[in-house]
């Protein structure tokens, strides 16, 4: 899961905890007074932590405990991934996420609760009747869905990476497909939110891209896979569509078009079968994809040769190294050393976060193997190859666009499916984007310190202090080179 994601995850738990107590006091009237002290101590402790770059309070003030292991912060974010049906496992990047995130989300959490608080003991009768108007002015009753997702999607946009957006999108776009663009938004109650979870949980995987269910109904998509036994969507992705029905429906109850929120709460429980995650290349195994390159018989073209050795040297991205230009390669003036510029300025490219903006050394192994005259003769090639949808070829210049899959399918196809086939490496556990955990993991066993190999990889920072680690230039060339001229092959 990226950054967004873990966001969303603490927002939708936090904004249930917000409920829950709004609705406590609603019902019995204001905290005592014990209890709003204990939250405003509570929140200057997390305002503290934020300004320190800590975690938490207990990390700021560089307190130890007898077991290295213990995390004070366990339990509540134990809370926080139960709510969610998820399980990360302490030493994962999900995991850092989480609890860098953490603090600012509590943060808000207790400001919205003491402000909530406060309000009800504002015995004001014109507030009130303001109030009540603005309450009746305000409700919309049955609104189409398909409306309230769309003015829902345009609010958020400016506060989402533009990958983030286009998945909440095609995530809420279930609703729609399954209850129609007319649906009232209001008819969605508890028991349709029950029906909904039920339907996605035998929903099929890649729905609209299989050639078997791309052009049906999702009622017809759950008959062709129930008969093909088609794989369907983990419990972890149907808890992410949860999450996202959960954060629609409570902007909807803000705005006055619910007056509750069905999918408050709602998960399923995640599956006790780990889900796959891509192992990494051991050294030997490095060493034996980059021999094989050398045989003619494997490499079906250029790009598949310094596709598969940029991939080795920079860690980066499938799509990352398939959608760099010819002029993204550049060197520096003062120390001359020669850079990948990763960026997403050009037609075509697309990056994961923003942190995946960087700049990355060409390694000592790309230059003696002749990499800078390939760069050379693909410059010269540009005007020499047209794509039919305009796009200018890229530093890979064999490579096709496609809509979905953008410069770098035939690239992984490939490298998955043939060269790692004739290699006899061939593991569902292992593509190409293994490379990226191996340059990842032998940097670390190298010494490099981590947050240079964030930065090298385009992972987002654990904390506010390492957020400055994206913001590497030109004049830390010098200290990414040393780094990545430490790998052992």
């Amino acid at each position: 899961m990226d950054h967004a994601e873990i966001m969303a995850v603490l927002k939708s738990y936090y904004a249930g905890l917000l409920e829950s107590n709004r609705a406590k006091i609603d019902k019995n009237g204001p905290l005592p007074k014990e209890n709003v002290e204990r939250l405003k101590n509570s929140l200057q402790e997390w305002e503290e932590a934020i300004k320190g770059d800590a975690d938490d309070l207990t990390e700021l003030l560089g307190l130890e405990y007898e077991d290295p292991n213990y995390d004070p912060l366990k339990e509540d974010l134990q809370n926080v991934m139960k709510h969610s049906g998820l399980s990360f496992a302490p030493d994962s990047e999900e995991y850092k996420m989480l609890k860098a995130g953490n603090k600012h989300v509590r943060r808000a959490y207790i400001k919205d609760l003491l402000s909530y608080n406060s309000s009800v003991t504002d015995f004001s009768l014109l507030n009130a009747v303001q109030s009540g108007k603005a309450q009746i002015v305000n409700l919309k009753p049955g609104q189409k869905l398909g409306n309230v997702i769309k003015a829902y999607l345009n609010e958020i946009k400016s506060n989402l990476t533009d990958r983030s957006h286009n998945e909440q999108r095609d995530c809420l776009s279930y609703l729609t497909d399954w209850l129609g663009e007319d649906f009232s938004i209001s008819k969605v109650d508890d028991a349709k939110a029950q029906e909904v979870k039920e339907f996605l949980r035998n929903t099929p995987k890649g729905r609209n891209k299989s050639k078997l269910t791309g052009k049906l109904s999702i009622a017809e998509q759950i008959a062709v896979a129930k008969e093909h036994e088609l794989p369907m969507l983990s419990s972890v992705s149907v808890n992410k569509y949860l999450a996202y029905f959960e954060s629609l429906f409570d902007w909807a109850r803000r705005n006055k078009y619910v007056s509750e929120n069905p999918f408050a709460d709602i998960r399923v429980k995640a599956s006790k079968k780990k889900e796959r995650r891509r192992d990494k290349f051991t050294k030997e195994e490095v060493v034996q994809i980059i021999n094989g390159l050398d045989n003619e018989k494997l490499i079906r073209n250029k790009s598949n040769y310094w596709g598969a050795l940029i991939a080795v040297y920079t860690g980066a991205r499938r799509n990352e190294i398939a959608s760099l230009l010819p002029d993204d390669v550049k060197q520096d003036e003062v120390t001359g050393i020669w850079y990948f510029d990763i960026t997403d300025d050009e037609e075509g490219k697309s990056l994961k976060t923003q942190a995946a903006k960087r700049i990355v050394p060409v390694h000592s192994q790309l230059i003696n193997s002749g990499f800078l005259d390939f760069v050379k003769q693909s410059r010269a090639m540009r005007s020499k190859i047209k794509h039919e949808d305009g796009q200018e070829p890229r530093l890979l210049y064999d490579l096709t666009y496609t809509g979905h899959q953008k410069w770098g399918r035939n690239l992984g196809q490939w490298f998955n499916n043939t060269y790692l086939k004739a290699l006899g490496l061939k593991s569902e556990k292992k593509t190409l984007h293994s490379l990226r955990h191996s340059f990842i993991t032998y940097l670390s066993a190298a010494g490099v310190d981590n947050a240079s190999i964030k930065s090298l990889v385009g992972h987002e920072p654990d904390t506010v202090t390492t957020a400055t680690y994206t913001h590497y230039g030109v004049d830390h060339l010098k200290v990414f080179k040393e780094a990545i001229e430490k790998l052992p092959y």
